[in-house]
C-alpha cells in the first residue's frame, strides 16, 4: 500500500546516462508506489520467505520497517523456486543514481541538511527484485518444526507476525557534499535527518553501505 505521507510531489535530480534530469521521485517514493516499505537498516537479513515481527521505533517513519526474526532462517526450509527479476518493473534500472541538491532537500522537508549540504548522492547498483509465490510461502510455513510453529502462533496472537513475500535488493553507496562547515553535533543531526528519510545509516561523507542489501520489503500479515 502506498502511504499517504509519500503521496506529495518530491523534487530531486536524477543522474544517469551522462545527463541530468529533473524528476519527482525519491527511492522511497518509487518503492512505496509498488507497495514496498523501507528496510531499516538495509541489510542481507529478512529476505523473501522469512518469518518476522515488527519492532518499530517510535521515531521511525510509518513506511520504515525495523524487524526481528520469529524463527532463525537456519530452521526454515526455503524452496529453490525463488523468483529473481529486473528491478525495471519498479522504475529502477540495474544501476541508478539519485542526486539531491540543497533545493531538492528543502522540498523533502530536510531543512537542516539543505542548510549545510550542497548535495546528497545515493547510488543503487545491481538492483534486483526477489519474490516467492503464495504456494511457496505456504509450504515454508507448513514445514516449520514444533518450536517455530509455536513461536509463530504466539506472535499471531499478538497481531505481530509477518512473512516477507518480496524484496528489492541492491548494492548501496552514498556521498554527502558539504557547502559549509558543520560541527560534530550538527553532522550527527544531519545524519539522523537523512536516515529518517532514506532509511540509510549515513556515517561520514562517503561510504559503501554494502552489497546485496534488502532495501525494500513487501510483507504479508499472518
Amino acid at each position: 500500500m502506498v502511504r499517504s505521507i509519500f503521496s506529495s510531489v518530491l523534487a530531486l535530480v536524477l543522474v544517469g546516462c551522462g545527463q541530468t534530469d529533473f524528476v519527482t521521485y525519491s527511492p522511497t517514493t518509487i518503492l512505496a508506489k509498488y507497495g514496498y516499505s523501507i528496510h531499516v537498516p538495509p541489510s542481507s537479513l529478512h529476505g523473501p520467505g522469512n518469518l518476522v515481527w515488527k519492532r518499530q521505533a517510535a521515531s521511525s517513519s510509518e513506511n520504515q520497517l525495523i524487524l526481528g526474526d520469529i524463527c532463525s532462517p537456519k530452521f526454515i526450509a526455503f524452496p529453490d523456486s525463488l523468483s529473481r527479476s529486473s528491478a525495471e518493473s519498479l522504475d529502477f534500472s540495474k544501476n541508478r543514481d539519485f542526486k539531491f541538491t540543497a533545493n531538492g532537500l528543502k522540498k523533502l522537508g530536510l531543512q537542516l541538511s539543505a542548510t549545510y549540504l550542497s548535495s546528497v548522492n545515493i547510488s543503487f547498483k545491481n538492483t534486483e527484485v526477489q519474490e516467492y509465490s503464495l504456494e511457496d510461502l505456504r509450504s515454508i510455513r507448513n514445514s516449520l518444526g514444533p518450536v517455530c510453529s509455536d513461536l509463530l502462533e504466539r506472535q499471531r496472537a499478538k497481531g505481530n507476525a509477518y512473512q516477507v513475500v518480496g524484496a528489492f535488493k541492491a548494492d548501496l553507496e552514498y556521498k554527502l557534499t558539504y557547502k559549509r562547515a558543520a560541527s560534530a553535533g550538527i553532522a550527527r543531526l544531519i545524519q539522523k535527518e537523512l536516515a529518517a528519510e532514506f532509511g540509510i545509516d549515513f556515517e561520514g561523507q562517503q561510504r559503501q553501505v554494502g552489497k546485496g542489501l534488502f532495501y525494500g520489503l513487501y510483507l504479508d500479515t499472518l
